[in-house]
């Protein structure tokens, strides 16, 4: 045995179901599936689609929503993923009935804790004759490949170490030579009926060579744990990416090897981006905690991957934003398409749209004061009451797709002073500080209930007729001093935005910061 020995009470009791080749045996309805992402990446909206759609379906039946960590390709672990995954999960409410966090009766839920079953389980294929040790250099692989790639041929191993006898590869474990486990592939098809592409058909042949199942640093590849983890976990259903379908074969015949019950399989078709190509987890921009720390709703997202793809009914032509608890109760695997989908993030936008209408102005109010601070230096930040922010709430909330909109570069002038330094006022003949000075006293004489847009708006092309200005030179001069931009809303309506308080505030500091 190469395995270790130090296994805890559940390990020993699953080696037990293992060895003795129990069949599968399920709980309550028997409805048990899993979301099993690999931490290389941060959770894109292919993976979060995969997640939503396995808890949907389990709700549905009452059934168990599994999340199990498959971390075994170390040299492609991205640090800080699982803890990405985790939050976002909880962001958007969905919660795993059994999984790393709150564990469950088949834990560890993370495969790099459970290596002792996977080694048990070779094990017990080297001991039927469907598994063996391979000696085989790395060398000896690297140039084997490179003379099959010049062939064409697409066999990978050649079964050399096949032939070894079971006295021999176990002398050589015991003299310390290093080796890897591979599973004895026969050519064999399969035939199914998958939940989404219906009747399929695969095959799985002895001339692409005999595929690892355990790597020489003792871990297992990433289709036998699969298979091994989902009998032990009892999954009943496997709703995964259809990147996955050309493995099915490889799967199912490790199934056999084991004489174990396969769950049912459903495949769901690839999400595009909008340029035809895959997601990518290290694409920022379908990452969906870039969208959550962009104050997205999550309904908003949860609705984004529902429509795409099927599954639901045609979401797109309802002008409706649909709880978790509706979509549960919609979801119909029957209705996914099998098309690839490409995501549009103009539907996202709508979507969040809806839900900044729905939400309540103090819950945006509470979001947008955490962006703030997030987002805002605190020695440039200007300290505002809640009107104030209300305000700018009620004036824009029908126009942005996302609080961070509020943010953006052209915005940050509401909540912050503009930076003056880079441009002094150069004010020639008095004319500058002379309109300044005139503005200040109009609006300051200006009743608060008579601050509107029109009122203001007067007041302004007065001074610069009084000043001696162009009115349009007047505008911009007091747009980059107010704003730090050079466009954007009528700077009437910028002051009414401020509202009295905060115009003259801000007219004040610009009129002590002015050079002659």
């Amino acid at each position: 045995m190469f395995y270790c020995h130090s296994v805890r009470k559940s390990a020993r009791i699953h080696l037990l179901l293992l060895c003795g080749g129990a069949q599968r045996r399920y709980a309550g309805n028997g409805v048990r599936v899993r979301f099993a992402p690999s931490p290389t990446g941060f959770l894109h909206f292919g993976g979060l689609r995969t997640a939503l759609f396995n808890y949907f379906f389990a709700k549905k039946r009452d059934g168990v929503f599994v999340l199990r960590i498959e971390d075994t390709d170390r040299r492609r672990i991205v640090n800080g993923s699982v803890q990405n995954l985790l939050s976002v999960l909880h962001c958007l409410k969905i919660t795993p009935d059994e999984g790393p966090a709150n564990g469950g009766p088949y834990g560890p839920y993370v495969q790099s804790e459970r290596i002792p079953l996977y080694q048990a389980a070779a094990e017990q294929l080297i001991a039927e004759r469907k598994a063996y040790r391979c000696f085989c250099s790395e060398q000896r692989i690297s140039i084997l490949r490179k003379e099959m790639a010049r062939l064409h041929h697409r066999k990978n191993y050649d079964n050399f170490c096949r032939k070894l006898s079971v006295e021999e590869a176990n002398q050589r474990m015991r003299n310390g030579e290093k080796f890897v486990v591979r599973f004895f592939q026969k050519s064999r098809s399969y035939s199914l009926n998958d939940l989404v592409y219906g009747q399929y058909t695969t095959n799985v042949s002895e001339e692409d060579g005999d595929p690892v199942i355990i790597k020489s640093d003792q871990y297992p590849t990433y289709h036998f744990a699969n298979v091994v983890d989902d009998h032990l976990m009892h999954i009943s259903h496997v709703l995964r990416g259809e990147e996955w379908l050309t493995s099915l074969s490889k799967h199912l015949q490790i199934y056999e090897a084991f004489n174990w019950e396969p769950p049912q399989f459903g495949h769901l078709p690839v999400m595009l981006d909008m340029d035809g190509s895959k997601l990518s987890k290290r694409d920022l921009s379908v990452h969906v905690d870039h969208f959550l720390a962009s104050s997205y709703h999550p309904d908003a997202l949860i609705n984004f991957v529902c429509f795409a793809g099927g599954g639901f009914g045609d979401l797109k032509n309802a002008d409706m934003l649909y709880s978790t608890k509706q979509l549960i109760r919609m979801f119909n695997l029957n209705m996914v398409q099998r098309r690839r989908t490409k995501l549009d993030v103009q539907w996202l936008k709508r979507f969040n749209r809806e839900a900044i209408r729905r939400q309540s102005e103090d819950a945006l109010l509470e979001q947008l004061l955490k962006l703030i601070d997030r987002e805002i230096p605190a020695e440039r930040r200007i300290e505002y009451d809640d009107n104030y922010f209300r305000s700018v709430l009620r004036h824009f909330r029908p126009h942005i797709d996302s609080l961070s909109d509020l943010l953006l570069s052209e915005n940050k002038y509401l909540w912050s002073w503009p930076n003056l330094v880079d441009s002094k006022l150069t004010i020639a003949n008095n004319q500058w500080l002379l309109f300044l000075d005139q503005l200040i006293n109009q609006l300051d004489a200006l009743p608060e209930d008579h601050f509107m847009e029109n009122a203001v708006a007067l007041r302004l092309l007065n001074c610069a007729k009084h000043s001696q200005l162009e009115s349009k030179k007047a505008m911009q001069f007091l747009r980059h001093t107010l704003t730090g931009a050079d466009k954007g809303l009528p700077i009437a309506e910028i002051l009414v935005l401020f509202g009295k308080t905060y115009s003259l505030q801000r007219l004040r500091r610009i009129r002590e910061q002015s050079t002659i």
